[in-house]
Formats: C-alpha cells, structure tokens, sequence
C-alpha cells in the first residue's frame, strides 16, 4: 500500500532530537526511490505542515539521491517563510542543476541580496539557480 512507504520515509526522518547524519540521511533518501506518483503528491501535501526540522530534513533526503521527482517539493521549500529552509532549498536544488520556472526569480534575487548582507555562502549557487530560469 502506497501509504507505507510515506510513513516509513516520516519515520526515517526522525524527531528533532534524533540523529541526522550521513547514514540516516542516506538511508531516508534511499526510502523515496519506489515512491509512486502518488506517494510524491502525498509527501508534497504533507511537508509543508510539518516543523521546520522536518522540512529541512525532507529537502535534504530529496537532494541527497537527486530525486528528480521531489522538484515540485524543493520549489515550495524554497518559498517558504523561513530563511534556513529556503537555503536549503537553494543548495539541494543547485546540486541536483535544477531549472526553475522564470516565477522563481524575484524570489532568488530577494535571497540573493538577503545572503549578500548576510555574509552566507550561498551566493553562487543562488547565481546559479537564476542563470538557469526557464
């Protein structure tokens, strides 16, 4: 049953005291590779009612593997109210040499100028995300 497979992905992802190191990111990233189209649109409805912890842990199991089809999930991260989660949005979308649709852009330049002032490290692979607006 579809369901399993998201829940087993939420519990690989842990509390927010529980490890989260390269092997359990490796190991939650490795649980979204039978997703069905159908799990995708289930993770996708439920990650952005989840803590911030959780989001940024989903992004980065996403990522880890390329899971091309967590895109859509990558993008809505990166829209979110929270600075650190739209950052690991950029990273993860940056290493999987994603190309956003051109409404993404004004979004990438206000983090771009908020990392500028910032003095994150973040910078060229924002640059990248824009140079590559479709």
């Amino acid at each position: 049953m579809d369901e399993n497979k998201v829940d087993l992905f939420e519990k690989l992802i842990g509390t927010e005291i529980s490890s989260w190191q390269g092997y359990n990111l490796e190991i939650a990233s490795e649980a979204l590779t039978p997703f069905s189209k159908y799990d995708w649109e289930v993770l996708f409805a439920i990650t952005l009612a989840k803590p911030l912890y959780w989001q940024e842990r989903c992004a980065e199991a996403i990522g880890c593997l390329e899971h091309r089809e967590g895109l859509a999930i990558l993008m809505a991260l990166l829209l979110s109210p929270s600075q650190d989660i739209a950052e690991i949005a950029v990273v993860q979308l940056d290493y999987m040499s994603a190309q956003l649709p051109r409404r993404f852009e004004a979004t990438l330049k206000n983090l771009l100028v908020h990392v500028n002032e910032n003095g994150s490290p973040l910078s060229d692979e924002i640059r990248g995300l824009i140079d590559r607006l479709n």
